[in-house]
């Protein structure tokens, strides 16, 4: 006899309850509310940019999943592909696939839908609490997040308002973050690193602090990728490299591999490397630290590192990151 489907469940009621003052985070949370439609099917909006984010549409998949999830399963492992960009001035529907209802294990698989089209597959697992084998990667050598400057700084959001990239470092003002400086590995990879947490303390709410270290995982994987390509082209100086060369970069899937509790309103280690570019992919891969230097989380990001035919640059016609076009 199949084992029936769990009830649904509220995933974020303690968290909207709470006593939140930053607008961008209680923002972050009010978008991540989904309203229910009917059964497994689930409506959302959107945050403040201007437009859709992948890990806002990570987090919102992973909210409607875990709404048809019992209790005491935990989010393992996600796995999502980014299809289509998202339209920021229109909703987008989570449909919900009970794949299955196991003893141990249960899997689900969420499409995001925006008229009629998908935006976003996702697939994810949850665990119980089992006892196991005990062992785990150790973090890099890097500086304490109290002795790094916050990121970003007054002066990088007068130049982001400059060129009107607001609408991506608005997320920012929700987390607290203190980059390292990259360095590169013996094999000749760049690394990177930055501490991240929550601005506010949270409710003690694990599936929640799970869907936000989701969120937070797409942001600067790219970063490293377009670092590694072209810290060495004529014109860079932290933009975009070449002025004469347009670029498309955008995420093209994303997982990540919860491995232990943790907090996100508690420093968080997030060291990444960038092991490959090729055929207008690249491929980083991230490992999340508590404080303690405890592995909590893995994560790998594949990027579209698409170079398009060089441009002539004007004035009045500024290279900029193209990341608008369909793939």
């Amino acid at each position: 006899m199949a084992k029936p489907a769990p009830a649904e469940r509220d995933i974020l009621g303690d968290a909207l309850s709470a006593e939140v003052e930053g607008e961008v985070l209680r923002g972050m949370l009010k978008v991540l509310d989904l309203e229910r439609l009917e059964s497994n099917l689930y409506r959302g909006d959107h945050g403040l940019g201007t437009h859709v984010f992948g890990g806002e549409s990570l987090g919102q998949g992973l909210v409607s999943a875990a709404h048809t999830v019992g209790e005491g399963y935990h989010l393992h492992s996600m796995h999502g592909y980014f299809l289509r960009l998202g339209d920021h001035t229109r909703p987008v529907v989570f449909d919900v696939d009970r794949i299955r209802n196991g003893r141990s294990f249960i899997t689900r698989r969420v499409k995001a839908i925006q008229q009629g089209e998908a935006i976003l597959n996702l697939a994810c697992s949850f665990h119980i609490d089992e006892p196991g084998l005990e062992h785990a990667d150790t973090p890099p050598d890097v500086p304490r997040p109290e002795t790094l400057p916050r990121y970003p700084s007054e002066a990088m959001l007068r130049e982001a308002e400059s060129r009107g990239e607001l609408g991506y470092l608005y997320r920012f003002e929700a987390f607290d973050t203190r980059h390292v400086k990259s360095w590169q590995t013996e094999a000749g990879n760049w690394c990177g690193a930055h501490w991240v947490r929550v601005n506010e303390a949270l409710p003690d709410n694990r599936a929640l602090h799970a869907i936000l270290l989701a969120y937070l995982s797409d942001m600067e994987f790219l970063d490293l990728i377009m670092e590694e390509d072209i810290r060495d082209t004529p014109g860079y100086g932290g933009g975009f490299g070449d002025p004469d060369v347009e670029r498309q970069w955008y995420s093209l899937d994303h997982s990540l591999w919860f491995h232990r509790p943790f907090r996100v309103d508690e420093w968080l280690l997030f060291e990444k490397e960038s092991v490959s570019a090729q055929g207008a992919r690249g491929l980083v891969r991230g490992r999340f630290f508590n404080r303690d230097g405890v592995l909590v989380a893995s994560a790998v990001q594949e990027c579209l590192t698409r170079q398009l035919q060089p441009q002539p640059s004007t004035p009045s016609t500024p290279s900029t990151l193209q990341s608008t076009e369909e793939n």
